[in-house]
């Protein structure tokens, strides 16, 4: 039972971004955005709570929960640097898909399964995520930009 709360919290702390995207981009009103902010906000803190008491017990809850905050910014970094660099190569190479909104599926699936594999596997040692998340990252964005070139449909003139 312990392994499932363990994996469920790291999967909380390490999903908190992705559902915050989400609820950025699909929420309706600025209400159901501000409340969907809360609940991802809720989700990490509880999820990280979580995961420094119990994931590391060999150390003190203050320095796993930096561990943890401190991942965070630095996945953040990784993602905002790498937007501008997937955008030019997304550009350059056409791999706008089909309607040039560049959402493909596949893609968007096979990014979304490195990223949690890679991240759930970052936090399996006590200091391991603070290099291991941003890795999830940025394998994750070229993952999903190579998966856009090699499937068919994920090529498509962009409109920029």
């Amino acid at each position: 039972m312990a392994k499932i709360v363990n994996g469920a919290a790291v999967l909380g702390v390490i999903g908190s971004p992705v559902a915050l995207g989400f609820v950025l981009g699909y929420a309706g009103s600025d209400t159901g955005r501000t409340v969907g902010c809360l609940g991802v906000a809720a989700l990490f803190a509880t999820s990280a709570m979580v995961v420094a008491q119990r994931l590391w017990p060999e150390r003190g809850v203050g320095a796993n929960l930096g561990v943890v905050v401190a991942s965070l910014a630095l996945a953040a970094l990784a993602f905002a640097l790498s937007i501008p660099v997937l955008f030019l190569i997304t550009i350059n190479a056409s791999l706008c898909g089909p309607n040039g909104d560049g959402l493909v599926s596949a893609s968007s699936y096979a990014e979304a399964a490195a990223y949690l594999a890679i991240g759930y596997w970052a936090f399996l040692r006590p200091n391991r995520p603070l290099w291991g998340w941003p890795l999830a990252v940025l394998l994750a964005l070229a993952v999903g930009i190579a998966v856009q070139a090699i499937v068919p449909g994920g090529h498509g003139y962009c409109e920029t």
